[in-house]
């Protein structure tokens, strides 16, 4: 029985899925890994265990899932992470809190933002929000959010199948539409309309509550139409308000004018008879009701009943002065700038963004323009502003350096998401990527060339941009491709990173963020950062000219969320430093933390360090795991674990001078199924393990085949001293027989270990 070596001298591949675990003759899976956890794989073909994750801060009363991590530059010195949560926004420099904003977006709505920046402005962009600005006001600690004023908001034709009417051309006007869908409850916020050369601002809505009475049976008010909304009719605690046609209508718009300021949700019904026998639910709507304000509501899935009644639910009490109906036909308004006749047309535009049309999806600066693509109700529509004029957003003109309006003219509706200025613009789209660029070199209004460049669409994670690459994950959430331009071609190509590793994201493992870690530590490593849906973090290791692309997983005593990576000066040292949102469980509460990958040496996670020049064995300031087990590293030694009281305190047997407390994590190399291959052909024959031999670099701890592999000797270091890290080859005999044999290296104490290579020499039987 012949005694064979089986090599493996390079990692530079990473952990590759199940797929290519026959492929055994080829490099890929002599350079690569069944299992990968814990390990960063090094450009150069070695493995690095993760360092930890440093304790920054505690995220109180949010959830880990609704919390969207954003970078602004201020420049490159000052840098700030960017913590939205429901309803604020907490500011971040190097480890400390600087600011937290109070901001519009909820919790369902932080995923959706898409933010650009200009000098110490951060513009922000959501579909249901008007666009935002988040400014740094002179100082790192005062910050304000405020609504975008434009000089100009951009013209365009929602409507396409309705008539308008005017009935004036000066004054106080109504706009009449000649059919359905008619007008929306946002055009009441002052949305401008532009017909016959002239523009009129919406007020309301004609009230068409006319030749019908108020309904007593449909709830107790008897009042709620008239016209005095000095008399204000209580419906009371789930109370309903009726009203009732002498023949069948169509209702599409209600106005609501309370006598209180609340935020309810409110429902409606129909039915054909007073008695409300077999009304139909025409659904809910959140609706923010202001004392003394008549707001406008749209009347979901309308249809044509004699009776129509609306209640709030939750148990609040609806005390009305004002109800009125609409059709959705009549709109009142003022006229802004006088129109030149009365004639019916079907060339009138609207404002280009509104309460009632949606607001800006994705947003970027390209040659000079500020760029706004896609909104509700006009999802494929790019906008870009006058040259040099960011604000101004007049489109109609033709002027080559006016603002303009686009639309994609694509064989299916393409949702805009993302949008990105590189060689010209790169438009991401849920159902494929495109290039938008001028007829010759300039965009204007008159030259605009839409070229398609691939056909994956994207998600609703914000697309990456890396050096000249951008990164986005496919609408299916199953694939992280590059988008770059290639001169052969002269096209842009969505190259696939996750071929090999095709296991990485599936169904409950759909990525959650991403981020770009350049050159961490002494490595020269670059490092795509995605987290999942399941807690763990996926890590691709690139190097594009040196053909490398290897991932690796990170796991953690709980579920990692959100990343970002920002510079930050540490001991007067500027450093890329990767942030990730953590959801830890403390004596059995969820905590969330916002935590930081250090380049210090630290094994463990959600870290607290402590120094003392005096040594001491009670340690205390880790009231954010108080209640719970810490393992503890003491002057270099691994001292074990410790209960940290509820004053977040802990107590050494000896005293120490230094201290790293915090969360474990397990390292684990799973080598591929051991193979000897001669003449291009694999050997399928039973083999014996004999040993494993592992080339080690800057090393204190590993397992190989489960047994420990010793690094203290005897000599002259002295055992309270630090262990001196070892470089050099360690060796550990085996044990097993079979076909498909493996071998399997794990790093369980929180200490360093670098794995250059690995050679596992085996007998093989006839």
């Amino acid at each position: 029985m012949p005694i064979r070596p089986i090599s493996q001298e390079s990692f530079a591949v990473g952990e590759i899925g199940p797929y290519l675990s026959a492929r055994v003759t080829q490099p890929v899976y002599t350079r690569s890994a069944k299992t990968l956890e814990n390990w960063i794989v090094l450009p150069q073909g070695p493995i690095e265990r993760r360092r930890g994750f440093k304790r920054i801060l505690e995220l109180s009363g949010v959830s880990a899932d609704a919390v969207r991590a954003s970078k602004f530059s201020f420049n490159a010195n000052e840098e700030y992470t960017l913590l939205f949560s429901p309803l604020q926004v907490q500011i971040v420099r190097n480890e400390t809190l600087r600011a937290t904003v109070v901001t519009p977006y909820s919790a369902s709505d932080v995923f959706d933002l898409r933010l650009v920046q200009s000098g110490d402005n951060l513009i922000i962009v959501h579909p249901n929000y008007s666009p935002r600005q988040l400014v740094r006001n002179g100082s790192d600690t005062d910050w304000s959010l405020a609504t975008l004023t434009f000089l100009n908001v951009a013209w365009n034709r929602f409507n396409l199948t309705s008539l308008c009417t005017p009935s004036a051309t000066s004054g106080a006007i109504t706009l009449t539409l000649d059919n359905a869908p008619g007008w929306r409850a946002g055009h009441a916020s002052n949305v401008r309309v532009r017909i016959n050369s002239g523009v009129a601002e919406i007020t309301g809505f004609t009230n068409q509550a006319s030749g019908g009475t108020a309904l007593a049976s449909a709830g107790t008010a008897s009042n709620a139409y008239d016209s005095n909304n000095g008399t204000v009719t209580n419906a009371g605690t789930n109370g309903w308000v009726g009203y009732g046609f002498a023949t069948a209508q169509t209702v599409r718009l209600v106005g609501v004018q309370s006598n209180s300021t609340q935020v309810s949700t409110i429902v409606f019904e129909t039915a054909n008879n007073a008695s409300f026998t077999g009304a139909v639910n025409r659904g809910t709507i959140e609706a923010s009701l202001v004392a003394g304000t008549l707001v406008w509501l749209d009347v979901t899935s309308p249809s044509a009943d004699t009776h129509f009644r609306f209640r709030v639910t939750s148990g609040q009490a609806l005390d009305v002065q004002e109800v009125r109906l609409s059709f959705g036909l009549v709109a009142n308004a003022t006229v802004i700038t006088n129109l030149t006749n009365t004639t019916q047309s079907n060339n009138w535009q609207e404002w280009g963004w509104s309460p009632a049309r949606g607001f800006p999806r994705s947003v970027t600066f390209y040659q000079n323009r500020l760029i706004f693509g896609g909104v509700r109700d006009a999802p494929a529509t790019i906008f870009g502003s006058k040259t040099g004029d960011f604000f101004n957003f007049d489109n109609s003109a033709t002027n080559a350096d006016n603002a303009f309006a686009f639309t994609l003219n694509t064989d299916q509706v393409h949702i805009i998401r993302d949008i990105k200025s590189k060689r010209n613009l790169n438009i991401f789209t849920s159902d494929g990527e495109l290039e938008l660029s001028g007829s010759d070199t300039a965009l204007t209004p008159t030259s605009v060339k839409v070229a398609p460049q691939s056909t994956y669409g994207i998600s609703d994670i914000p697309v990456l941009e890396v050096d000249d690459q951008l990164h986005f994950v496919t609408r299916n959430f199953k694939e992280v491709r590059s988008f770059v331009y290639q001169l052969g071609s002269d096209k842009y190509v969505a190259d696939n990173k996750t071929i090999l590793a095709h296991h990485l994201f599936k169904d409950g493992k759909e990525p959650f963020g991403m981020a770009f870690l350049r050159s961490y530590k002494e490595t020269q490593s670059n490092l795509l950062i995605v987290s999942r849906e399941d807690g763990e973090i996926c890590v691709l290791t690139t190097d594009s000219q040196r053909e490398v692309v290897a991932w690796s997983r990170w796991t953690t005593d709980g579920l990692f969320r959100d990343v970002i990576a920002v510079n930050v000066n540490i001991n007067n040292k500027l450093k890329q430093a990767l942030f990730a949102v953590v959801q830890r469980t403390v004596n059995g509460v969820n905590k969330v933390f916002l935590e930081m990958l250090t380049e210090e040496d630290a094994w463990l996670d959600c870290w607290h360090a402590g120094t003392s020049g005096t040594p001491q064995t009670t340690w205390s300031g880790i009231t954010s795991l108080a209640n719970s087990n810490v393992m503890v590293v003491a002057d270099g030694h691994v001292a074990g674990t410790y209960a940290v009281n509820g004053s977040g305190q802990f107590t050494l047997p000896n005293p120490a001078s230094s201290v790293i407390a915090g969360r474990e994590y397990k390292s684990t190399l799973g080598l591929q199924f051991l193979r000897v291959v001669k003449d291009g052909q694999a050997l399928n024959r039973v083999m014996r393990l004999v040993k494993t031999s592992v080339t080690l670099q800057d090393t204190l701890s590993l397992k190989i085949g489960g047994q420990a592999v010793p690094f203290r000797g005897f000599g002259n270091q002295l055992l309270d001293d630090p262990l001196i890290t070892y470089t050099g080859t360690k060796e550990r005999k085996l044990l097993g027989v079979g076909k498909d044999l493996t071998v399997t290296l794990t790093v369980e104490e929180p200490l360093p270990c670098t794995i250059n290579s690995v050679t596992t020499e085996v007998k093989i039987g006839n």
